[in-house]
């Protein structure tokens, strides 16, 4: 191709620039070829691994069928050993080794309420006050936020069917201790916590994309609820969840600091622990916090009922 082109006019040096650039980064057509051949190699390896196990099953099974008295007991116990093995490294895995999706995530702890003077392994979860009096009176602890969850029915709207939907119901500090951030639009904000009444929402990303086709004009309309006309604020990054559950509608719970007391602990808590601080440490700084409870919320507590609950945190 540069001879042509030399004879077309140009330079040798300027024809051999254009007839490499024609043909393409020879590195990437090297490594294209690599990549061909190691597949060949690969399913050529492949067929010849199922030919063998095929022949090698075949021979196991006609020699386990001449010896049915051991053949049975062998593969229960053999199915008894791996779905044991199996039961315990999927537990380990979703609890230990499978880090939470979240950012700095080693830093987040579930906060709830041992109630030992009630019945054996009693525990109750969090009143909204304890999430204001916890950060207030805890240095390590950045932040706290609460949620509820549940289903609720999104009723149709241009023609389309009713939908039985996820929603949690939270403190607009349970989306900051978790790290989320709008996708369009904007985050449940203090200030839509403190109305009593549902009048704002935050989209989950997979929800969105699968009810609104990923539909931005979304944002400022109003999608009716259980019959309440909700104004879609923002949709949330995508693979935004809780811990324990996907959520398609997040709404702004009522927990105004200005609200009185209430022994209703129905509300679970998630926490971000300061840099430099464990779980330990935030236990050792709510716990003296708890005999106070009387004194600062005596509407809600009395010295006797937190003694025979053994109420803790």
């Amino acid at each position: 191709r540069a001879s042509d082109l030399i004879s077309e006019g140009l330079t040798p040096a300027e024809a051999a620039r254009r007839a490499r650039a024609e043909f393409g980064d020879v590195d990437q057509v090297s490594a294209g070829l690599r990549d061909i051949d190691q597949r060949i190699l690969t399913n050529r390896a492949r067929t010849e691994w199922r030919s063998v196990m095929k022949d090698e099953i075949r021979l196991a099974l006609r020699r386990l069928a001449r010896q049915p008295a051991f053949t049975i007991p062998a593969i229960l116990t053999l199915a008894l050993g791996l779905g044991a093995t199996t039961a315990i490294f999927t537990v380990l895995d979703a609890v230990v080794l499978r880090p939470l999706p979240y950012a700095n995530a080693d830093r987040l702890v579930y906060i709830d309420t041992p109630m030992p003077g009630m019945e054996k392994d009693t525990r109750w979860w969090l009143g909204r006050h304890e999430m204001f009096y916890f950060k207030q009176n805890a240095r390590a602890l950045e932040d706290l936020g609460v949620y509820h969850m549940g289903e609720l029915t999104l009723t149709g709207e241009g023609g389309a069917a009713a939908q039985r939907i996820s929603f949690a119901d939270v403190s607009s500090t349970l989306l900051n201790v978790l790290g989320f951030k709008p996708y369009i639009g904007r985050l449940i904000t203090p200030e839509d916590n403190v109305s009593r009444e549902w009048q704002v929402g935050l989209l989950g990303y997979e929800f969105w994309m699968s009810r609104f086709g990923g539909d931005r004009s979304i944002v400022g309309k109003t999608i009716p609820v259980e019959g309440v006309a909700l104004q879609i604020v923002g949709v949330l990054q995508p693979g935004a969840t809780l811990p324990d559950a996907t959520i398609d509608l997040w709404t702004p719970a009522y927990v105004d600091p200005k609200m009185p007391a209430a022994n209703n602990h129905t509300w679970l808590g998630i926490g971000r622990l300061r840099p430099g601080y464990t779980a330990a440490d935030l236990e050792r700084e709510l716990r003296p916090l708890i005999p106070r409870f009387p004194e600062i919320f005596p509407t809600a507590y009395t010295a006797k009922w937190m003694k025979s609950t053994g109420f803790s945190v």
